[in-house]
């Protein structure tokens, strides 16, 4: 059961990601039945069929590992954009639509992926979806088997082995480096790869789909190198993972500045700590301007963080907001919380538009962790809990007792937006008893905010009036966006 007791808990942590490992167990033991009981499609090249019936006896594939869980994934893509190819070839010989409902997966499948200007690409060259999409299921075919030898297998890779691999930069993968398996040990090349990112390199079975692929021998035997890029907290290594050069050089100052922010947050705030080590493992810092931090609901425990353009207050921010991505997502991986659809209908006061209901519950569950940390944080440096361990400046005081209060006001603002949600079933029961479970955790620091708020009226003018503005802002969008049962 869900419940404000347990939600940094990391006894429910660990519950919550065994639900996860039985998914991920029961679907490869249905991929691996169906594969030995002979499995074939005329939209997948009878080599790769192959290949997969071969790895899939592979028992290292019963044990869960986020890099594990990421191969699933593209094998859940692959059967679901097999199954829309029958589907449109059917409609197809029954002359039913011009443009079928199945086709208009198939499109918003490939546009929402990686592979989505290729696609576009492709669909431009011939103007036909089901063609485009066989040119990208051979891509497809060869990720999945590349993915597996490099992060799977137990062999050492030799590169000059892998089929076409498209790079992944949310786990470091550059031009310059490979990060391989699950201790990140690191493929480093002499130049960079000019076919970035299809960094690697050689195809293992006929090209059915006519594309053709550059053979980089410069690629081939390239030592793997041991991986002590992490720090340690409470027996569990978070890694850092540079994908550029600046990265690397100040991979050091990144790794100091991590750890400190990792152990303000232990002092400040009980379970918070523990929760982040439950579902974050691996950082991988982004030199990208404008990109603030993000993560992908197929890759656990990744998370992409922009460590150059943010200060150290947004850094503890940004580390619990991914994982809080990763905790709910750790939900979305195995049970239904939300009953989606497009309606954009309820109003994000963080972005400051029109949202469906998945923006909306997303938001709310992942802001909630910046307004635990921060509210937890301005307690914490009143009551001295931090001395000896970091000295605030007067300016970082002042944006924690801000955020705060910000964090506050655009949750309790969408309070009445998720109930609609829940009563119209856009939200599960169980959607519903997670992010009430938040909820009572918010309602908890209201008294606590309210001070804050009344002392930032007093002695701070500027903070004061953006904060009473913000204030007003919502109510009138309450107005102008009052909801119909």
């Amino acid at each position: 059961m869900i419940t404000s007791k347990n939600i940094c808990s990391k006894e429910f942590h660990g519950t919550i990601k065994q639900n996860v490992m039985m998914s991920y167990a029961e679907l490869i033991q249905d991929i691996r039945e169906d594969m030995l009981a002979g499995y074939t499609t005329e939209h997948l090249s009878a080599e790769f069929l192959q290949a997969l019936k071969e790895l899939v006896k592979d028992n290292k594939l019963e044990s869960y590992t986020p890099l594990k869980f990421y191969w699933s994934t593209l094998l859940e893509n692959l059967i679901y954009v097999v199954q829309l190819h029958e589907e449109i070839l059917e409609t197809e010989r029954n002359e039913e639509f011009e443009f079928s409902e199945a086709e208009d997966e198939l499109f918003n499948f490939w546009n929402d992926s990686e592979m989505a200007q290729s696609f576009l690409e492709m669909l431009d060259e011939n103007n036909n979806i089901i063609e485009a999409s066989a040119h990208l299921l051979t891509l497809l075919e060869n990720q999945i088997l590349s993915f597996y030898y490099l992060h799977i297998s137990n062999q050492e890779p030799n590169l000059k082995d892998v089929i076409l691999y498209n790079a992944i930069p949310e786990i470091g993968d550059n031009e310059e480096r490979l990060y391989i398996g699950e201790s990140h040990k690191m493929a480093d090349f002499e130049e960079p790869s000019d076919i970035f990112p299809n960094i690697a390199l050689k195809r293992i079975f006929s090209n059915k789909s006519g594309i053709e692929v550059e053979i980089n021998t410069d690629l081939f035997e390239v030592p793997l190198l041991s991986n002590d890029s992490f720090i340690k907290l409470k027996g569990k290594k978070v890694y850092l993972l540079p994908s550029c050069n600046k990265g690397k050089e100040n991979l050091e100052q990144f790794k100091a500045d991590t750890l400190k922010a990792l152990n303000i947050i232990e002092a400040s705030s009980e379970g918070l700590l523990d929760t982040f080590l439950s579902f974050t493992h691996s950082l991988v810092p982004v030199n990208e301007t404008g990109i603030v931090s993000y993560s992908m609901q197929s890759l656990p425990g990744f998370s992409s963080i922009n460590m150059f353009d943010r200060d150290f207050v947004d850094l503890m921010d940004d580390l619990l907001h991914e994982n809080g991505h990763h905790y709910l997502n750790t939900f979305l991986n195995y049970s239904e919380l939300l009953n989606e659809d497009d309606d954009k209908i309820y109003y994000s006061p963080w972005r400051r538009a029109l949202r469906p209901v998945r923006g909306i519950y997303h938001a709310c569950f992942t802001f909630f962790w910046a307004l635990k940390l921060f509210h937890d944080l301005d307690l914490a440096i009143e009551e001295g809990k931090l001395e000896g361990i970091h000295q605030f400046s007067d300016d970082e005081l002042l944006k924690i007792k801000k955020r705060a209060v910000e964090e506050y006001l655009m949750l309790t603002y969408c309070v009445e937006d998720l109930s609609h949600a829940y009563d119209n079933e856009k939200v599960t029961d169980e959607g519903n008893e997670l992010i009430q479970s938040i909820y009572q955790l918010v309602n908890e620091m209201k008294e606590r905010v309210g001070q804050t708020f009344s002392y930032l009226n007093q002695h701070h003018v500027d903070a004061s009036k953006e904060l009473n503005e913000l204030a007003e802002h919502l109510r009138e969008q309450r107005k102008h966006y009052e909801l119909k049962s």
